[in-house]
């Protein structure tokens, strides 16, 4: 219901809705590149730039993914809020 009378807070729900399905994607490819670099390194890993490299990335887009995470609750919060007060006014 809040889809109609709060058209501001459902096209936010969307558009996080959307770049969480995006973030999730991009966890999982980051995660799958960590895990290629591991299975084909030889040698010591530490010698490894590429794999070093890949563990950076990864470690700065989680931190950029969990600080998504983070502001995404509430915003949720307040739309699920904002649907249970519609729903009981009505």
């Amino acid at each position: 219901m809040v889809k109609y009378e709060r058209f501001d807070l459902e096209e936010q729900r969307e558009k996080l809705i959307a770049e969480t399905f995006e973030n999730k994607n991009l966890l999982k490819n980051l995660e799958d590149a960590v895990l290629r670099e591991l299975s084909t390194s030889t040698g010591n890993i530490l010698d490894n730039t590429e794999l070093l490299e890949t563990l950076e990335e990864t470690k700065r887009k989680t931190a950029e993914v969990n600080k998504f995470f983070f502001l995404f609750v509430p915003v949720g919060l307040n739309i699920a809020f904002e649907n249970t007060i519609h729903n009981l006014s009505n």
